[in-house]
């Protein structure tokens, strides 16, 4: 059967959660057990508090009943600029496919709708931060890698 596309609703919650956290323990494991259950809990709640209040839009590809693939987006209003000259932007993350299921063009999918919904609500920008994985699905898409010219910093405390 062929995966359905829709957007998720706050009932999908629990399975965003455990989809969100199986990501994370792919590209960054966290080994300290107590670090890891504090983790679980902040995005329990960042998931399930944005989801209910419209801040944050995830779409899931579902078989069977069984959610296989998920993608998530946030819009972000941003200063305007003469490429984007409403500011609004969307922020594209946590695009996850279970393993069984890679390969077989959910991804693209989910992005194509998320690509939609963000042109409907005007945004002037869509962006994301590929893994090496995920590079191939967003080229497809038109998206391109933008190279700085002055480098990124930041700060963590």
């Amino acid at each position: 059967m062929v995966p359905s596309i829709r957007r998720a609703t706050l009932e999908d919650a629990p399975i965003l959660i455990d989809l969100r956290l199986a990501f994370q323990r792919e590209l960054e494991p966290i080994d300290d057990a107590a670090a890891w259950e504090q983790h679980v809990q902040a995005v329990r709640r960042y998931i399930t508090e944005r989801l209910a209040s419209g801040e944050l839009s995830m779409w899931v590809a579902e078989s069977e009943d069984e959610i296989v693939a998920t993608g998530a987006l946030i819009l972000e209003p941003k200063p305007p600029t003469q490429k984007n000259p409403a500011g609004l932007e969307a922020f594209v993350f946590n695009m996850y496919t279970v393993p069984e299921w890679r390969g077989k063009g959910l991804a693209s999918r989910i992005l194509d709708e998320m690509v939609s919904f963000a042109k409907e609500r005007e945004a002037g920008r869509i962006w994301l931060y590929a893994s090496e994985q995920g590079e191939p699905v967003y080229a497809r898409a038109g998206f391109t890698i933008k190279r700085r010219q002055r480098p990124e910093m930041e700060l963590y405390w």
